[in-house]
């Protein structure tokens, strides 16, 4: 298919793998709701489970697949969106959306940071203790609910797909704005 065709593409490109990933997402935590896989720690069946990309040599979990389909589909509907709509927004539109999702960089670049350094000291535990013969992706943070703890794994990459889809936002934000100015200018010369 040719690059071209991608291009004009990017709309139905963007909702298949938006729907797919999220997909994949839906189907893990139905059978963690139905009792095929434990719902608790949240989200590990989707971190303890594999899906065979070429059998004996590329192996993914499914959080990793959905969030990447999920990622890929964000960016080709935004670059949709460059083609018209991003470039219609107010100054104050861009401020607004620009505003959330520093927000949401913020927050996420903080959970990153706390599930990676929780999972660095449970590993570092465990191996000072001498025992290191686990599976340290199925860690998890009992905090502040050791009824509902959550999958480190899951978790850290949960919170970095958020980081970078709103990073990419933020750059696709500011790419519009640039681009409306440019356009502008060039009208009134």
């Amino acid at each position: 298919m040719p690059i071209k065709a991608i291009y004009d593409n990017l709309k139905p490109i963007s909702i298949i793998l938006i729907v797919s990933g999220a997909g994949i997402l839906f189907y893990y935590l139905i059978r963690g709701i139905i009792g095929l896989d434990p719902l608790f720690p949240v989200g590990e069946n989707m971190v303890d489970n594999e899906i065979i990309i070429i059998p004996d040599l590329i192996y993914i979990k499914p959080i990793t697949l959905s969030l990447i389909m999920i990622y890929l589909g964000t960016v080709c509907g935004l670059e949709h969106l460059s083609k018209g709509w991003g470039l219609k927004l107010s100054d104050a539109g861009y401020s607004i959306i620009k505003i959330f999702l520093l927000l949401i960089i913020f927050i996420s670049l903080y959970e990153i940071f706390f599930n990676f350094m929780l999972w660095c000291s449970l590993i570092s535990s465990i191996a000072t203790s001498g025992d290191i013969s686990g599976n340290i992706d199925l860690l998890v943070n009992k905090f502040p609910n050791s009824e509902q703890p959550w999958n480190l794994v899951f978790a850290s990459k949960l919170f970095y797909f958020y980081f970078l889809t709103s990073l990419t936002g933020v750059y696709y934000i500011e790419r519009w704005r640039r681009l409306r100015e440019y356009s502008q200018e060039a009208q009134y010369h």
